[in-house]
């Protein structure tokens, strides 16, 4: 229904400017939310801007001759500064390695043994941290260790996303793995709402996540609340 509303306004207002387009070649650039919005100038008057408003609305695009269009690209997000920043705190940096399952200090690897930012250490990379980190290695790893689940919500997810789902959508892969995140009921009722799945619906398919080597675990309870939270409602907290 959007894309139809858009392609009818999108003919009109070709319509209404066609005669005097090459007049208004000059134009304005905004970048709103991750979506770049194309305005003429003030002289189109008001249906020109009903059009940029109600583009604004169904986060759709504006060309130079007032067209509009839908995006459908995430490729210009990333996790944003608030998003970031509640994703350290929940995950804290901690210099030496530790369980992620209890928390304590490791001495020998083990399933979960975990580093920095939420660095998860692979058997093969135990030697390299075993003796622990300076706070400056931890902040390059969590950057690196960001990129290829900032890249899953791009390449999985096929609708627009709002920042703020963005950001929530980044830190769920940040701890579930890219390879569970792309196979997930969460992706599927995000890009189809009438999907079937296991789940009464989106909220149920995201919290279903609580659980660790079979056992829920209130910590995971407390991480999905929050992510939702800032799915949902645009509110960056922990818990």
């Amino acid at each position: 229904p959007m894309t139809s509303v858009a392609r009818d306004i999108d003919t009109g207002c070709r319509r209404r400017c066609s005669a005097s387009e090459s007049r208004y070649k000059e134009q304005l650039e905004s970048e709103t939310l991750g979506v770049r919005f194309m305005f003429l100038p003030k002289e189109m008057g008001q249906k020109h801007n009903f059009c940029q408003a109600l583009a604004l609305f169904l986060f759709l695009q504006i060309d130079q001759c007032g067209g509009i269009y839908m995006s459908i690209s995430n490729d210009e997000l990333s996790i944003s500064e608030q998003g970031l920043a509640l994703l350290e705190e929940i995950e804290q940096c901690r210099l030496e390695p530790y369980d992620d399952q209890t928390g304590h200090k490791i001495n020998a690897w083990t399933e979960g043994a975990t580093i920095g930012v939420g660095h998860l250490i692979s058997k093969a990379e135990w030697n390299r941290y075993k003796a622990g980190i300076t706070a400056a290695k931890a902040k390059d790893l969590f950057k690196k260790d960001l990129a290829p689940f900032i890249d899953a919500v791009r390449q999985n997810i096929k609708v627009v996303l709002q920042q703020q789902q963005f950001d929530a959508l980044v830190m769920l892969v940040f701890n579930i793995g890219a390879g569970n995140f792309s196979t997930s009921s969460v992706v599927k009722l995000i890009n189809n709402p009438s999907a079937k799945t296991h789940y009464e619906n989106l909220e149920a398919a995201w919290k279903a996540w609580n659980k660790s080597q079979g056992k829920v675990m209130k910590g995971l309870e407390n991480r999905r609340a929050s992510e939702w939270s800032v799915y949902s409602k645009g509110i960056y907290q922990k818990w």
